[in-house]
């Protein structure tokens, strides 16, 4: 109990620190998150439709409220921003994922909304890799409703730049979102697709990604020092992750970054993994320079 209310006081911290920057939105199913922390709990019987939440500090607590897309546009301090839109990797808490959105905003100065989705399963136990993908399978729906809103966020900011940057495990949401049937293009594509560290299979990579068509422009990040996908690979015998090195045939239009020399291998162990913010873009100005363009919707050029 101690160490979840240090926690919370330090994410009410970051929260405060960034008034400008800590309006914070995210997509989750509303039994997926603390009842307990909601303003104002769903009526209906049904809580397993996505929903859209805002981050609000009531006091000495951060709580959720529901809001709608329109409530989200109208905003006067959304002018001029570009936006994120985020999908997590395994492993996280709502907690955490509120956190590192919250730094993305601050570091990279775009609005984040995160899509939420839990690693656990119903009876509140951590799952392994297969049954993880497992209750990805059962968010597809849910995916789809996050990836839709892009339209309504280009439609009423037409001069801001959005894009997607799907994170580790998370990864597994883009690709079956592009193996599904019912994928279509967007008239408002997502400037910039990020895969970043993907704890997903090499092998074929460049034929499920040839089926997205809501992207003007593709990128594949990478470092064969990662610490946790060689772990991943070597603990539950999964295949070459992507995210750690290329090797199978590369789509011709994907744009693809090794970080190997300028990351490498990194103590703590997660900054080979999770580089795109905290301690890395900090430590190393090429870095954030990377993610500034890319969070920003803008072309980044390989050297």
């Amino acid at each position: 109990m101690v160490r979840i209310m240090i926690f919370i006081s330090l994410l009410i911290a970051v929260f405060e620190s960034n008034a400008a920057s800590g309006v914070l939105y995210f997509v989750a199913n509303e039994d997926d998150i603390d009842s307990n922390l909601l303003l104002d709990k769903n009526s209906d019987e049904d809580t397993s439709v996505c929903n859209i939440f805002q981050l609000v500090n009531a006091g000495d607590t951060l709580k959720y409220k529901h809001v709608s897309v329109g409530e989200i546009q109208n905003e006067e301090e959304n002018q001029g921003q570009n936006f994120l839109f985020y999908v997590h990797g395994y492993g996280k808490e709502i907690d955490d994922v509120i956190k590192r959105s919250l730094l993305i905003q601050e570091q990279y100065g775009v609005r984040v909304i995160f899509f939420y989705w839990p690693y656990r399963n119903s009876k509140g136990r951590q799952t392994n890799l297969k049954q993880a993908k497992g209750i990805i399978s059962q968010y597809h729906d849910q995916f789809s409703f996050f990836l839709s809103l892009r339209d309504e966020f280009a439609r009423k900011n037409p001069d801001a730049k959005i894009s997607l940057m799907a994170h580790s495990l998370g990864n597994q949401f883009l690709q079956d979102f592009a193996l599904r049937p019912d994928e279509s293009s967007s008239q408002h594509p997502f400037d910039n697709i990020i895969l970043n560290s993907a704890a997903i299979n090499d092998k074929n990579h460049s034929q499920w990604l040839s089926n997205l068509s809501i992207q003007k422009n593709i990128y594949i990040i990478s470092n064969k020092h990662d610490f946790l996908l060689k772990g991943l690979q070597l603990f539950t015998h999964a295949k070459r992750p992507l995210g750690v090195r290329v090797k199978a045939d590369r789509l011709t239009t994907a744009i693809y970054i090794d970080m190997s020399e300028i990351i490498g291998r990194q103590k703590p162990r997660h900054n080979s993994h999770s580089f795109f913010a905290g301690d890395m873009p900090e430590a190393k100005n090429e870095v954030f320079a990377m993610y500034q363009q890319l969070f920003n919707g803008l072309t980044y050029k390989v050297k």
